[in-house]
């Protein structure tokens, strides 16, 4: 029940972000290309900050309030403050791991408009000795604000299950 409510939410939101004018224009591919580069670049930068153990330039990426899909149920992020609080906790376990860095042999990046993109991948957390920690999957909700893009929302699920256009 609680993975229902939340893909609900999740399509609510995405719904309301290609809500109005905007969402009636259809992209050149052009277009499409240049947004997912941009898309890209910025999940580059987060994904770079995130190994090296910065989450005070991860929540740079992140818009506020930033919804997080666990689970478990959606849970609001309203501060920048916790934006950091919410990395370091998930850090922490992943160092005392030995976590090195994370590899994605998977990204899908669909446009959805000239500003909203849905990155969707698999990844693989290694330890610093070579061994996997594990295989996760994990999409975003990019949303263009000014020149930059940042996630609006994330949604961790089995990583065999990414969202397709």
């Amino acid at each position: 029940m609680r993975s229902m409510t939340a893909l609900l939410v999740f399509i609510g939101m995405v719904l309301c972000l290609g809500a109005g004018p905007v969402a009636a224009q259809q992209l050149s591919a052009d277009q499409e290309n240049t947004i997912k580069a941009d898309v890209s670049r910025a999940f580059d930068e987060y994904r770079r900050w995130f190994m090296e153990d910065r989450p005070d330039l991860v929540a740079r990426r992140i818009r506020i309030p930033w919804l997080r899909l666990q689970p478990t149920g959606p849970i609001t992020i309203s501060m920048d403050s916790q934006v950091k609080t919410w990395f370091e906790d998930t850090l922490r376990p992943l160092v005392a791991e030995g976590y090195e860095r994370s590899e994605w042999p998977v990204l899908r990046i669909c446009v959805l408009n000239e500003s909203t993109a849905i990155l969707s991948g698999k990844y693989i957390r290694y330890r610093k000795n070579g061994s996997v920690i594990g295989e996760y999957g994990t999409s975003y909700v990019f949303a263009r604000s000014g020149a930059d893009w940042q996630i609006v929302s994330t949604i961790p699920h089995d990583p065999q299950k990414l969202v397709l256009c």
